[in-house]
């Protein structure tokens, strides 16, 4: 239930699940056998912005061999949103060695290696790293600054950088996007543009990328990540007149299987904020849009299991 409510973005929901599956797995046993639970945990934590209870879930996480690399790599990021670069490198070692073919901790690595005036490790690890996989494109960027094409794996690349707090080098990123293409992309990106001038207390330039993306073409535009929910949710606190933020993010909320309050009285989270009768009525077209999509979804998906227990 906790992994059911984290992939819908209902945070509060999935935190009191995970602490509950967390007080039974540790009833008898304080080190239990399965450290998921506590990872999720972490996951979740980290998502609702407290970080020192995301750090402890993470290092318990850490006591499991399976969750060992993930749970490093992520303590490893916290590490660096508090310039923390010794502590950092030491968690960033421990997922290596739990998984040598971890990209995205071996590339941080790099990146703390050279904070660390370390430059020639630094090297030689991302040399390592390109020989692994030429295409990733975190290790290319750190080779020769050149940034991937596509807006949706800039955006990866530039969320890499937000978990460990490089909100500068995540902004150069952003500001380098394709503002002409055409699949979907652009409106989310401006708002994580917005999202993490904000985080940097850049309110006048926030609210130039929140404007700028309202006015983004939205054709296409499908958010899926919890990162985009997270980038949504703040582009609507921001800005509440903003009809585009919060259609994208009912969308979002809709797709992922949840459902949007109409009234009082209503199933799932409000949006909580005032809408116009243009904006209401498209959302509402949104939302049964998706409720319909779901639905023929589930259908056809019971259909094919039908055909197969048929057959057999």
């Amino acid at each position: 239930m906790g992994s059911w409510h984290l992939h819908r973005a209902e945070f509060a929901d999935a935190e009191k699940f995970f602490r509950q599956a967390i007080q039974t797995l540790t009833l008898r046993n304080p080190n239990p056998y399965e450290g998921e639970a506590f990872y999720n945990l972490g996951l979740t934590l980290r998502y609702l912005s407290r970080d020192e209870e995301a750090y402890a879930a993470f290092y318990k996480a850490a006591w499991n061999s399976a969750w060992r690399s993930a749970a490093y790599l992520a303590l490893a990021e916290l590490d660096a949103i508090g310039c923390d670069w010794n502590a950092s490198i030491a968690h960033l070692e421990s997922s290596l060695r739990m998984n040598t073919e971890k990209l995205n901790a071996r590339n941080l690595s790099v990146v703390v290696l050279r904070k660390l005036g370390r430059g020639a490790e630094a090297d030689r690890l991302l040399k390592e790293t390109l020989a692994l996989d030429p295409l990733d494109s975190w290790a290319r960027y750190l080779a020769s600054n050149s940034l991937p094409s596509s807006n949706h794996m800039l955006f990866d690349l530039a969320f890499d950088y937000i978990r460990a707090g490089l909100h500068a080098d995540a902004v150069e990123f952003l500001g380098r996007m394709d503002r002409d293409a055409r699949d979907g992309s652009v409106p989310i990106l401006l708002y994580a543009l917005g999202h993490i001038y904000l985080q940097l207390g850049n309110t006048a330039d926030a609210k130039r990328a929140y404007l700028e993306a309202s006015s983004a073409a939205p054709d296409y535009c499908f958010p899926s990540r919890l990162e985009e929910f997270v980038v949504l949710q703040e582009a609507v606190s921001a800005n509440p007149e903003d009809a585009r933020a919060r259609i994208t993010w009912a969308i979002f909320y809709t797709t992922a299987g949840g459902t949007v309050k109409r009234s009082p009285c209503g199933n799932g989270p409000r949006l909580g904020i005032r809408l116009s009768p243009r904006s209401g009525a498209i959302l509402e077209s949104v939302i049964s849009m998706c409720s319909e999509i779901r639905s023929c979804l589930r259908q056809r998906n019971s259909c094919r299991s039908g055909r197969c227990a048929h057959s057999l």
